[in-house]
């Protein structure tokens, strides 16, 4: 049973960062930065403050690693045993 959960956790972090990031796709507030952006386009996105949407799916996206780090170590010591796999 408990393997079931494990690797419900693996399959509910892709689930929960795809649903985070289209909440923030959703925001209009969202900014695309890149390595070539501009000084003034990182300093327009900078001086706007975040919306609670933005937030919710930076949330989301977190939880997802979360959810992803259980899912890595129960599979690293299922797989190798041991100490994470060793």
């Amino acid at each position: 049973m408990k393997d079931r959960w494990f690797a419900l956790c693996g399959i509910a972090s892709v689930v929960v960062e795809l649903v985070g990031t289209f909440i923030q796709m959703g925001s209009k507030d969202t900014h695309s930065l890149t390595w070539t952006s501009s000084d003034a386009s990182i300093v327009k996105a900078f001086s706007h403050h975040a919306t609670t949407v933005v937030w919710v799916g930076a949330y989301l996206e977190i939880l997802s690693m979360g959810l992803f780090l259980a899912f890595a170590i129960w599979l690293c010591t299922r797989l190798g045993g041991g100490l994470f796999g060793s």
